[in-house]
């Protein structure tokens, strides 16, 4: 049934295209994001789930 629904709309063709095109842009997007991200950041983000909520002198 939703095959059928589907070949009736027009250019429906065009949609897995565009979603492969957005999906694509975001993940190239969070990887440069990622890879230009400086390294006292990252190294900040992976000593959070170890400490136990008291203020350090850097913060």
């Amino acid at each position: 049934m939703i095959r059928h629904v589907l070949e009736s709309i027009n250019g429906v063709g065009i949609f897995p295209v565009i979603s492969l095109i957005v999906f694509f842009t975001i993940f190239a997007g969070v990887t440069f994001w990622v890879v230009t991200m400086p390294k006292n950041k990252i190294r900040h983000m992976e000593e959070l789930p170890l400490e136990d909520g008291s203020v350090t002198k850097g913060d």
